[in-house]
């Protein structure tokens, strides 16, 4: 039997509290940021014709392209934060081992992580995950891959 081969990750994490000030702030030169950083979270449709499955469908998709465009734009303007890079078997066992449980995960000793900023926060929703250069986004019932806009069905 052959050795499992052992995948790359790489973590980036929202650089929540620079939004979140930003977001608070009235300066208008970051207007299109804070505008990108709501779109992350916002859930509400922009549609309000039509039959009720087709708004559903329609708001939906519509909800996914804005999530995908905010993070790949606010990745791309310097608003994620490189934190380390895992060798794990999936998405799921990286945010199980860069998430604070019991003690700080970046205090324990693990040769599969490499750490590049000195204190981490655990890895949490709307971080990013790249995984050999394809980025998903972390969300609270699973992944989105942000290339092909939509959630991951499979294993990530």
């Amino acid at each position: 039997m052959a050795p499992e081969i052992i995948k790359p990750y790489v973590v980036y994490h929202l650089k929540r509290d620079q939004l979140e000030e930003m977001d608070r702030g009235v300066d208008p030169s970051s207007q299109e940021v804070v505008k990108l950083y709501r779109g992350l979270f916002s859930g509400a449709p922009r549609t309000s014709r039509g039959d009720m499955k087709e708004i559903v469908l329609a708001a939906s998709a519509e909800r996914m392209k804005r999530k995908c465009f905010a993070a790949l734009e606010l990745f791309r303007l310097g608003f994620y934060e490189k934190v380390c890079s895992v060798d794990a078997d999936c998405a799921h066992r990286v945010l199980e081992m860069t998430t604070d449980i019991n003690q700080l995960w970046y205090t324990k000793k693990n040769k599969k992580i490499e750490i590049y900023v000195s204190k981490p926060r655990s890895t949490v929703h709307y971080d990013m995950i790249f995984r050999f250069g394809k980025p998903f986004l972390n969300m609270p019932i699973g992944f989105i891959n942000l290339e092909e806009k939509r959630f991951e069905t499979g294993i990530v």
